[in-house]
């Protein structure tokens, strides 16, 4: 009778414990399967945001061509300009209508007024110009405003000459400023 009960426990036992394997073993692949949706959301999340960043990338990538491209035809404009200023056989000022200071010029002005270019820029335009500072200023601002922009004055050379002269004047954005 006892081998009888070993038999009947042993086949009892085998019957569940190949029902718990089995439940073990499908519990595993359900975990296995949640495990590899899981990571495969997360790869192909991670793949998205890489695919992202590389474009972002190319944007920037582009951007910074585009802005240096933007310099680079910035910079020979200006030097256009500042040849144009500078070469010009014409008499440029660039004057600060706020002090009055000359701020720029050009070897021709220079030559004109029978100074030195650094002199110059250490003038004023009521330096030169003949009339009262109070009338120099309303003209700048009648230029500023649009208003007028040819003028005859009488200026005077670091000699102390006088000379009628014939002024275009136009306002230029400097500096964020007119």
């Amino acid at each position: 009778d006892l081998n009888h009960a070993e038999i009947q426990f042993s086949k009892h036992m085998s019957n569940a414990s190949r029902k718990t394997a089995k439940l073990l073993f499908h519990i595993m692949a359900l975990f296995t399967i949640v495990g590899l949706v899981i990571c495969i959301t997360i790869l192909l999340f991670v793949g998205q945001i890489i695919l992202d960043l590389k474009k972002s990338n190319i944007k920037l990538s582009d951007q910074a061509k585009v802005e240096q491209k933007i310099k680079k035809e910035l910079k020979e404009s200006e030097e256009r300009f500042r040849a144009a200023f500078k070469q010009d056989l014409a008499v440029k000022l660039l004057i600060d209508p706020d002090t009055g200071n000359i701020v720029d010029a050009n070897q021709a002005a220079a030559k004109f007024y029978k100074t030195s270019l650094p002199e110059l820029l250490k003038m004023k335009i009521y330096d030169i110009n003949s009339l009262p500072s109070v009338e120099v200023d309303n003209n700048m601002k009648q230029a500023l405003e649009f208003e007028k922009n040819h003028f005859y004055f009488t200026h005077k050379t670091s000699s102390g000459e006088n000379f009628s002269v014939e002024v275009f004047s136009v306002p230029v954005k400097f500096s964020g400023r007119k």
